[in-house]
């Protein structure tokens, strides 16, 4: 049998109170990279944005000499991020205050270049050339919504849908304490427009869990296969409150419900060790030509997630 999911449904990462050099504080924290512009009238391109936010509580961070590298270009003057506080980087200053007119932070640009409005990697990197950030977003995937396709062949796919992919939202960074390389840490402003400046719309110091690295095996199992599918879950709270369940069903033109199995992580269910927030569970056998899609759930206690994404 082929129990993989839909390829469209996976397509699926001392105290002290002064200015100083040190980095690992400053994150990318919020990306325009595609303006609204109804009626196929031309992008507002100068109203790209890209913020920095200082999760330092109690030092400032001075960016003189600092650049971004890849997705455009910038070399920063003489300037600084605030203890706690926000710095945007604009492709056209002039437009951005525009448009923004009530934005009062630190603005910095033009800046050299346009970011994408499909996929781009975002590089940050000190005076010295060290890498301190970097994000790659993208349009679809963890960064994105997902609904279902047109019928193909018997089958219903999922197509992707981003209200920053020229929606009028920005993508926000949710918690800037967990890594912002993981599309599951960014959704769509609630905010029109973003929220430039400020704390995110969509900020939260309670996630639900990152599900990554997502496989199931054999690839292509037999009839007599059971196929265990495999999820690494990440988190801010302990793993010992994590839980996890695959959802599965014969894929069809009219489906039916999904059934739910529990996953483990005891070291006993084709997962690795006991408690390292590597889940599985086994899947059963089905007969030749049928095709699996799944869904896995994770849940913190109070949070819940499922990969793919949301519909």
């Amino acid at each position: 049998m082929n129990t993989f999911p839909n390829l469209r449904l996976l397509i699926p990462v001392v105290i002290w109170a002064s200015i100083r050099t040190l980095s690992a504080e400053v994150v990318i924290n919020e990306i325009m990279y595609h303006p609204p512009h109804p009626n196929q009238s031309p992008e507002p391109r100068q109203e790209e944005f890209v913020e920095l936010h200082n999760t330092d509580p109690g030092n400032a961070v001075d960016l003189t000499g600092w650049s971004f590298t890849s997705g455009f270009t910038f070399t920063f003057p003489s300037v600084s991020i605030p203890a706690g506080g926000f710095l945007v980087v604009a492709s056209d200053p002039a437009g951005f205050a525009a448009r923004y007119p009530g934005v009062t932070t630190t603005l910095v640009g033009p800046y050299t270049g346009r970011l994408s409005n499909s996929s781009e990697r975002i590089r940050l990197v000190d005076a010295l050339g060290v890498e301190i950030d970097s994000v790659t977003y993208s349009h679809d995937g963890d960064w994105a919504m997902r609904r279902r396709g047109p019928l193909d062949q018997g089958h219903r796919g999922w197509i992707w849908q981003s209200l920053a992919d020229g929606g009028g939202s920005s993508l926000e960074l949710v918690n800037p304490m967990l890594s912002n390389k993981q599309g599951q840490n960014w959704l769509d402003s609630l905010a029109a427009g973003g929220s430039p400046g400020a704390v995110n719309s969509v900020a939260s110091t309670d996630v639900p869990p990152f599900i990554s690295k997502v496989s199931h095996a054999p690839l292509v199992p037999t009839s007599l296969d059971l196929v265990v599918v495999r999820a690494e879950l990440t988190d801010e709270q302990l793993t010992s409150a994590l839980s996890a369940t695959v959802h599965y069903r014969i894929s069809t033109g009219t489906p039916g419900a999904f059934t739910v199995l529990a996953m483990a992580d005891d070291g006993l269910s084709g997962d690795d060790l006991p408690g390292d927030g590597v889940f599985a569970a086994a899947l059963p056998a089905h007969a030749d030509g049928t095709v699996i899609e799944f869904y896995i759930e994770a849940g913190d206690g109070t949070q819940i997630r499922t990969w793919p994404g949301p519909t």
